[in-house]
């Protein structure tokens, strides 16, 4: 997440439309902009803090969850894309242990 803001940043002097979508804890934000991002959060994409623990997110669904429930949920949602067969199977002799 980092690297991926960082080099958007610098490329089009603005953040991807879309960043927040990757964030599930503060401690995703980089460490040199967490505050300005936190800020970000808070007004612009309506996320909750209590000090420093996250209170609510919004879901994808308009739900706002608690950060554990958050995850969790949004967990599921990718799931399916994990499941997908591999294209390339490596003969039994031949894989890694």
């Amino acid at each position: 997440l980092e690297s991926w803001l960082e080099t958007h940043e610098r490329a089009f002097k603005e953040l991807p439309d879309d960043w927040y979508k990757y964030v599930r804890s503060l401690t995703d934000l980089p460490v040199v902009s967490r505050m300005r991002l936190v800020v970000e959060l808070l007004t612009k994409y309506g996320w909750t803090l209590d000090g420093l623990q996250v209170t609510g997110i919004p879901h994808p669904d308009g739900r706002k969850l608690p950060q554990k429930e958050f995850i969790k949920e949004y967990s599921a949602i990718t799931l399916p894309n994990t499941k997908l067969q591999r294209f390339f199977i490596r003969p039994k002799e031949r894989r890694l242990p």
